[in-house]
């Protein structure tokens, strides 16, 4: 109820709490994993749509766009996020290329930094593994899963602190992985 207060003062007052830009925090529950989302033969329709869209956005091989969805398939239902979500992150972090590198060291389709994951990284296989999309995803998608847990649901804060911007509360991350993942959940839905 306080809160309420606060934003409404705040109106009232012409101060915004959020940048014209930026957007409500997103609740977990809007990227969970729904038990049955991706199943049977709408997987496979879902898969084809998204590969194609893959391919044809970030035109890289039809084979390894098929590969990435596959890889964010078997990650999402591992952790319970929509696979969208983990190919948004790959499509704003990477363009879709494996082997991207930034300049603070981040690696491969998820832009993962080694220095900060060791022990995930360790487990498959250590930092050059990362060059390898399924353990880049693996990683990726664990942490992305791990950042949604500690920031308890919260899409924006998650995503703020996934890219490194947790003292950059107006970069515009976040905005650009939901978007792209609310046109790629429209590629999966589209028939």
């Amino acid at each position: 109820m306080r809160l309420f207060w606060l934003v409404f003062l705040g109106c009232l007052l012409g101060l915004t709490p959020l940048s014209p830009l930026s957007i409500p925090p997103a609740q977990a529950d809007a990227v969970k994993l729904v038990p049955g989302e991706w199943s049977g033969r709408q997987r496979a329709q879902k898969t084809r749509r998204l590969g194609r869209y893959l391919h044809q956005t970030y035109r890289i091989h039809p084979a390894k766009a098929h590969s990435y969805v596959q890889a964010a398939v078997q990650q999402g239902v591992r952790h319970q996020l929509k696979p969208e979500l983990i190919l948004a992150v790959i499509g704003t972090e990477s363009s879709a290329r494996e082997r991207a590198v930034s300049r603070r060291g981040a690696r491969g389709l998820m832009q993962v930094i080694p220095r900060y994951h060791g022990k995930k990284i360790r487990q498959v296989g250590g930092s050059q593994a990362l060059f390898k999309p399924r353990h880049n995803i693996a990683v990726g998608t664990a942490i992305l899963a791990e950042q949604l847990k500690c920031d308890r649901g919260n899409m924006r804060q998650a995503l703020l602190h996934y890219s490194g911007n947790r003292d950059n509360p107006h970069s515009r991350f976040p905005d650009k992985v939901l978007k792209v993942y609310r046109k790629l959940r429209q590629v999966a839905r589209s028939g």
